[in-house]
């Protein structure tokens, strides 16, 4: 016995699970653009990249190229715009992770553990609570905008196969 999905069965799951990916991307730490990006990777492969052309994979692939490098230019130039060194986007990044598992609860564990480690390491780089609150208040904006550019990037690639799907149909 053969399991053959058609175009219409290929392009429902694909959408299905672009959906829930996308739904899914508000989770700190779940890498929705990657997600999404592979989801077309094996959507375009699977059908020879009719539906999904060449030149819109090229397109997902630079949007992904962004969406996961922003994590390394995004929060340190909000963190040093606002008079925060890199020391302290790492602390805040390292603390999001310790906050994510030692808080279970989506978001708010990473948020704080974030909060706490960039004020950790600020303070006892500059000895001064008003200068290390300041960077914090930095990386707990830059956090959240960093959430919405990951989020965003996931519904331009999304946008992108939703519009190839459209164009070649």
């Amino acid at each position: 016995m053969t399991f053959a999905l058609t175009e219409a069965d290929l392009i429902g799951l694909t959408t299905l699970l672009m959906v829930v990916v996308l739904i899914l991307s508000v989770v700190p730490f779940v890498p929705g653009p990657i997600l999404m990006w592979v989801l077309g990777l094996i959507f375009g492969y699977a059908n020879g990249f009719a539906r999904l052309t060449q030149p819109s994979f090229i397109i997902m692939t630079v949007i992904l190229i962004a969406a996961v490098t922003s994590d390394f230019w995004l929060t340190p130039l909000g963190v040093k715009m606002q008079g925060g060194s890199c020391l302290s986007s790492i602390g805040g990044f390292v603390g999001g992770l310790i906050g994510t598992f030692l808080i279970p609860i989506p978001i708010v564990g990473t948020l704080i553990g974030a909060l706490i480690g960039t004020l950790a390491v600020e303070f006892l780089r500059v000895r001064q609570w008003r200068e290390a609150l300041r960077a914090g208040r930095a990386s707990l904006v830059m956090f959240v905008v960093g959430m919405i550019f990951e989020v965003g990037f996931t519904a331009l690639i999304f946008g992108v196969y939703i519009v190839s799907l459209w164009s070649t149909g």
